[in-house]
Protein backbone atom coordinates (compact mmCIF):
# COMPACT_ATOMS: atom_id res chain seq x y z
CA UNK A 1 0.00 0.00 0.00
CA UNK A 2 1.31 3.53 -1.13
CA UNK A 3 0.62 6.10 1.55
CA UNK A 4 1.29 9.76 0.49
CA UNK A 5 0.96 13.89 1.54
CA UNK A 6 1.56 16.88 -0.17
CA UNK A 7 4.40 19.03 1.43
CA UNK A 8 4.87 22.83 0.83
CA UNK A 9 8.86 22.95 2.18
CA UNK A 10 9.38 25.86 4.27
CA UNK A 11 11.89 28.92 3.46
CA UNK A 12 13.63 27.58 6.87
CA UNK A 13 14.13 24.45 5.11
CA UNK A 14 16.47 25.37 2.43
CA UNK A 15 20.17 26.31 2.05
CA UNK A 16 22.40 28.85 0.52
CA UNK A 17 20.55 28.19 -3.17
CA UNK A 18 17.05 28.07 -1.81
CA UNK A 19 16.72 23.90 -2.24
CA UNK A 20 16.17 22.02 0.43
CA UNK A 21 19.25 20.46 2.47
CA UNK A 22 20.21 17.55 3.28
CA UNK A 23 19.08 17.31 6.57
CA UNK A 24 15.45 18.82 5.90
CA UNK A 25 14.82 16.39 2.92
CA UNK A 26 15.72 13.36 5.70
CA UNK A 27 13.07 15.10 8.02
CA UNK A 28 10.38 15.27 5.33
CA UNK A 29 10.52 11.58 4.70
CA UNK A 30 10.86 10.57 8.33
CA UNK A 31 7.78 12.64 8.60
CA UNK A 32 5.69 11.13 6.40
CA UNK A 33 6.72 7.74 7.93
CA UNK A 34 5.00 9.09 11.29
CA UNK A 35 2.21 9.83 9.64
CA UNK A 36 1.90 6.35 7.55
CA UNK A 37 2.54 4.86 11.18
CA UNK A 38 -0.83 6.87 12.83
CA UNK A 39 -3.05 6.32 10.04
CA UNK A 40 -2.40 2.62 10.14
CA UNK A 41 -2.51 2.54 13.90
CA UNK A 42 1.04 1.34 14.69
CA UNK A 43 1.96 4.22 17.43
CA UNK A 44 0.50 2.20 20.12
CA UNK A 45 3.52 0.71 21.59
CA UNK A 46 5.55 4.17 21.68
CA UNK A 47 4.05 5.14 25.44
CA UNK A 48 5.33 1.44 26.42
CA UNK A 49 8.86 2.63 25.12
CA UNK A 50 8.79 0.41 21.75
CA UNK A 51 9.24 2.73 18.92
CA UNK A 52 10.86 2.01 15.36
CA UNK A 53 14.86 3.33 14.91
CA UNK A 54 16.59 4.08 11.61
CA UNK A 55 19.78 1.40 10.50
CA UNK A 56 20.30 2.84 7.25
CA UNK A 57 19.26 5.39 4.09
CA UNK A 58 19.76 5.30 0.46
CA UNK A 59 18.86 8.10 -1.06
CA UNK A 60 19.28 9.86 -4.89
CA UNK A 61 18.81 13.32 -5.83
CA UNK A 62 17.45 13.49 -9.14
CA UNK A 63 16.86 16.94 -9.07
CA UNK A 64 17.03 19.52 -6.17
CA UNK A 65 14.11 20.47 -4.25
CA UNK A 66 13.17 24.13 -4.08
CA UNK A 67 11.74 25.55 -1.02
CA UNK A 68 8.18 27.28 -1.37
CA UNK A 69 7.48 24.76 -3.81
CA UNK A 70 4.32 21.92 -3.94
CA UNK A 71 5.57 18.56 -3.30
CA UNK A 72 3.90 15.22 -3.45
CA UNK A 73 5.81 12.70 -1.13
CA UNK A 74 5.09 9.01 -1.35
CA UNK A 75 6.23 5.50 0.67
CA UNK A 76 5.33 2.44 1.30
CA UNK A 77 6.87 -0.66 2.84
CA UNK A 78 8.28 -3.54 0.49
CA UNK A 79 8.86 -6.89 1.88
CA UNK A 80 7.39 -10.70 1.65
CA UNK A 81 7.83 -11.36 5.60
CA UNK A 82 8.75 -9.53 8.65
CA UNK A 83 12.67 -10.03 9.57
CA UNK A 84 15.00 -8.18 11.77
CA UNK A 85 14.59 -4.89 9.60
CA UNK A 86 11.96 -3.62 7.66
CA UNK A 87 12.13 -1.87 4.02
CA UNK A 88 10.87 1.32 3.21
CA UNK A 89 10.94 3.36 -0.16
CA UNK A 90 10.05 7.01 -1.17
CA UNK A 91 10.15 9.24 -3.68
CA UNK A 92 9.37 12.97 -3.91
CA UNK A 93 7.69 14.64 -7.57
CA UNK A 94 6.80 18.13 -8.05
CA UNK A 95 3.61 18.90 -9.02
CA UNK A 96 3.56 18.34 -12.32
CA UNK A 97 4.25 14.76 -12.00
CA UNK A 98 8.40 15.01 -12.08
CA UNK A 99 10.80 12.59 -10.31
CA UNK A 100 12.41 14.57 -7.91
CA UNK A 101 13.99 12.11 -5.08
CA UNK A 102 14.00 8.45 -4.80
CA UNK A 103 15.44 7.08 -1.58
CA UNK A 104 15.48 3.87 0.60
CA UNK A 105 15.26 3.39 4.22
CA UNK A 106 15.67 0.24 6.91
CA UNK A 107 13.40 0.43 10.45
CA UNK A 108 14.20 -2.24 12.99
CA UNK A 109 11.73 -2.06 16.33
CA UNK A 110 13.68 -0.93 19.92
CA UNK A 111 13.10 -1.37 23.41
CA UNK A 112 13.89 2.13 24.62
CA UNK A 113 13.62 0.55 28.41
CA UNK A 114 16.62 -2.18 27.62
CA UNK A 115 18.35 -0.24 24.05
CA UNK A 116 17.71 -3.62 22.60
CA UNK A 117 16.33 -4.47 19.35
CA UNK A 118 12.80 -6.54 19.82
CA UNK A 119 11.37 -8.97 16.95
CA UNK A 120 8.68 -7.42 14.47
CA UNK A 121 5.70 -9.44 14.44
CA UNK A 122 3.41 -10.64 11.38
CA UNK A 123 1.31 -8.46 12.90
CA UNK A 124 3.10 -5.33 12.83
CA UNK A 125 4.29 -6.12 9.33
CA UNK A 126 0.93 -6.71 8.01
CA UNK A 127 -0.38 -3.67 8.90
CA UNK A 128 1.22 -1.92 5.94
CA UNK A 129 0.21 -4.04 3.31
CA UNK A 130 3.85 -4.12 1.83
CA UNK A 131 4.24 -3.62 -1.59
CA UNK A 132 5.78 -7.34 -3.11
CA UNK A 133 8.40 -5.21 -5.85
CA UNK A 134 10.81 -2.63 -5.31
CA UNK A 135 10.29 0.51 -7.40
CA UNK A 136 14.28 1.39 -6.96
CA UNK A 137 17.35 -0.01 -6.65
CA UNK A 138 20.16 1.28 -4.85
CA UNK A 139 23.87 -0.44 -5.47
CA UNK A 140 26.12 1.34 -3.21
CA UNK A 141 29.80 -0.64 -2.96
CA UNK A 142 30.61 -1.79 0.26
CA UNK A 143 32.44 0.78 2.22
CA UNK A 144 35.70 -0.93 2.72
CA UNK A 145 36.76 -1.78 6.43
CA UNK A 146 40.59 -0.80 6.31
CA UNK A 147 40.05 2.67 5.17
CA UNK A 148 42.64 5.70 6.31
CA UNK A 149 40.81 8.51 8.17
CA UNK A 150 41.55 12.19 8.92
CA UNK A 151 39.95 14.00 11.31
CA UNK A 152 38.65 17.13 10.56
CA UNK A 153 36.72 18.59 13.43
CA UNK A 154 35.22 17.55 16.52
CA UNK A 155 31.92 18.46 18.31
CA UNK A 156 30.50 18.42 21.62
CA UNK A 157 26.73 17.02 21.35
CA UNK A 158 23.72 19.42 22.79
CA UNK A 159 20.82 18.68 24.42
CA UNK A 160 18.78 19.99 21.47
CA UNK A 161 20.52 17.33 19.33
CA UNK A 162 19.02 13.95 21.36
CA UNK A 163 15.34 12.77 20.66
CA UNK A 164 12.93 11.00 22.73
CA UNK A 165 15.10 7.62 22.48
CA UNK A 166 17.34 9.64 24.29
CA UNK A 167 20.21 9.59 21.73
CA UNK A 168 21.63 12.00 18.41
CA UNK A 169 18.68 11.66 16.04
CA UNK A 170 19.10 10.56 12.96
CA UNK A 171 18.47 13.58 10.62
CA UNK A 172 20.89 15.81 13.53
CA UNK A 173 24.04 13.85 12.12
CA UNK A 174 23.72 15.56 8.76
CA UNK A 175 24.30 18.41 10.14
CA UNK A 176 27.78 17.29 11.90
CA UNK A 177 28.34 16.46 8.57
CA UNK A 178 27.53 19.55 6.22
CA UNK A 179 30.72 21.47 7.02
CA UNK A 180 32.74 18.23 5.51
CA UNK A 181 30.57 17.83 2.50
CA UNK A 182 32.74 20.40 0.04
CA UNK A 183 30.89 19.94 -3.33
CA UNK A 184 27.23 20.43 -2.85
CA UNK A 185 26.51 18.42 -6.80
CA UNK A 186 25.75 15.29 -4.55
CA UNK A 187 23.72 13.18 -6.44
CA UNK A 188 23.20 10.26 -4.10
CA UNK A 189 24.06 9.34 -0.45
CA UNK A 190 24.03 6.38 1.63
CA UNK A 191 23.86 6.68 6.00
CA UNK A 192 24.89 3.95 8.13
CA UNK A 193 23.76 3.98 11.91
CA UNK A 194 26.06 1.86 13.50
CA UNK A 195 26.37 2.61 17.37
CA UNK A 196 23.94 5.66 19.06
CA UNK A 197 25.47 9.00 20.44
CA UNK A 198 24.76 10.33 23.67
CA UNK A 199 24.55 13.66 25.12
CA UNK A 200 27.71 15.49 26.10
CA UNK A 201 29.90 12.97 24.14
CA UNK A 202 32.86 14.86 21.71
CA UNK A 203 32.98 13.26 18.87
CA UNK A 204 35.27 13.33 15.77
CA UNK A 205 34.29 14.02 12.31
CA UNK A 206 36.67 12.17 9.98
CA UNK A 207 37.17 11.72 6.45
CA UNK A 208 38.26 9.41 3.47
CA UNK A 209 38.34 11.65 0.34
CA UNK A 210 39.74 9.09 -1.58
CA UNK A 211 36.70 7.10 -1.95
CA UNK A 212 33.91 10.06 -0.60
CA UNK A 213 33.21 8.41 3.28
CA UNK A 214 33.04 10.34 6.16
CA UNK A 215 32.31 9.14 9.76
CA UNK A 216 31.72 9.72 13.22
CA UNK A 217 33.90 8.36 15.63
CA UNK A 218 33.21 8.97 19.41
CA UNK A 219 35.03 9.25 22.49
CA UNK A 220 35.77 5.29 22.63
CA UNK A 221 36.77 5.05 18.68
CA UNK A 222 33.73 3.82 17.85
CA UNK A 223 32.66 4.17 14.39
CA UNK A 224 29.06 5.45 15.18
CA UNK A 225 27.74 6.49 12.11
CA UNK A 226 29.17 6.48 8.47
CA UNK A 227 28.08 8.76 5.25
CA UNK A 228 29.23 7.79 1.88
CA UNK A 229 28.22 9.98 -1.63
CA UNK A 230 28.47 10.41 -5.29
CA UNK A 231 29.09 13.43 -6.98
Amino acid sequence: MIYQRKYISRVADGGKKSELTFRSLLEILEDICHFHCEELGDDKDRANGIGWILAEWNVKIIKPVPVSDEILVRTFVVGKAPASVVTRQFDIKDKNGELLICATARFALMDTKTNKLTRITEEIFNIYKPETNKLYEFLAPPIKKDLEYNELYKLTVRESDIDFNNHVHNTIYMDFFESALKNEKISSFRILYKSPVYLNEQISIQENEEQNVLRIVNESGTACTILQYNY
